[in-house]
C-alpha cells in the first residue's frame, strides 16, 4: 500500500509544472497533429461566454438570473474532455483596481514568457488568457477618469466583459487559422470546427493552403 502511495506521489511530482518545462504547443503544425479536445473545449466555452455577456442591459434581478442561467447552460452544453494529466488548465492573470490597473501574473512569474516556461498548459490557451487579461487592463485604464467609488454603468460593464472574452476567442481562432492554413484537418477536427461555428475560418484557411501549394508548384516548375 505504501509503495502504491509513493508511486502516486512521484507521478504527481513528475507531472507538476517545472522550471525547465514549457507550455505544450497543442495546435501543432509540424507534424500536422490534430488539436486536442482541450483546445476546442476552451474555444467553444470562450465564444459561449462572449455571447452570454452580449445581452441587453440588466434592469432587474430577473434579468440577472436569466444571464446566470444562460452561462450555466453554456457550461453544460459542452461536455468536458476526458481526464488528461498532460493538458492542464491555463494559469490565471489578474488586474488590479483603478487607477493602477496593473496586470498580475501567476505566483513566481512576472512576464508572459516566464508563465509559458513554467506551465504544462496549452501555449495557445495561455496566450488566450493573457489576451483577455490585457484587454481588461486596457479597459481599466480607459475608465480611470470615472469615479472609482461608483460601479461602471451596466451596459458598459457587459460590453467590456464581452469584448474581453472575444479577445481570447480571437487569439484561439488565430492559432487555429494558422494550423488550418498549413495542415488539412482530420474528420474529427472538421467536426469540432463546425460545432464551434468556424466554417468561414476553415474556408479561408483552405484558400490560403491552396494558394501556398500553387506557389510551391510554380516555384518548382521554374
Amino acid at each position: 500500500m505504501k509503495r502504491v502511495a509513493l508511486s502516486v506521489v512521484l507521478l504527481l511530482v513528475w507531472l507538476a509544472p517545472r522550471l525547465e518545462s514549457t507550455a505544450v504547443t497543442c495546435v501543432s503544425r509540424n507534424p500536422c497533429k490534430q488539436p486536442p479536445c482541450e483546445f476546442f473545449y476552451q474555444l467553444k466555452m470562450t465564444k459561449a461566454m462572449a455571447r452570454a455577456w452580449d445581452t441587453r442591459v440588466l434592469r432587474n434581478p430577473d434579468d440577472h438570473s436569466r444571464v446566470i442561467a444562460k452561462m450555466n447552460k453554456a457550461y453544460k452544453k459542452y461536455a468536458k474532455c476526458p481526464a488528461n494529466y498532460f493538458y492542464q488548465p491555463p494559469p490565471s492573470f489578474s488586474i488590479s483596481s483603478r487607477p493602477q490597473c496593473q496586470l498580475g501574473y501567476p505566483p513566481g512569474t512576472s512576464s508572459l514568457d516566464q508563465v509559458m516556461a513554467t506551465t504544462n498548459a496549452c501555449a495557445e490557451l495561455v496566450r488566450a488568457a493573457f489576451a483577455r487579461a490585457e484587454q481588461t487592463r486596457l479597459f481599466c485604464l480607459a475608465n480611470n477618469d470615472l469615479d472609482v467609488n461608483k460601479p461602471l454603468p451596466e451596459g458598459q460593464f457587459r460590453m467590456e466583459m464581452r469584448l474581453a472574452y472575444q479577445a481570447a476567442a480571437e487569439s484561439l481562432e488565430s492559432d487555429l487559422g494558422r494550423f488550418l492554413s498549413s495542415c488539412a484537418p482530420s474528420a474529427t477536427t472538421s467536426r469540432h470546427i463546425t460545432e464551434a461555428g468556424l466554417q468561414a475560418l476553415r474556408k479561408t484557411a483552405y484558400k490560403n493552403r491552396m494558394e501556398w501549394a500553387d506557389r510551391l508548384v510554380r516555384e518548382v516548375a521554374q
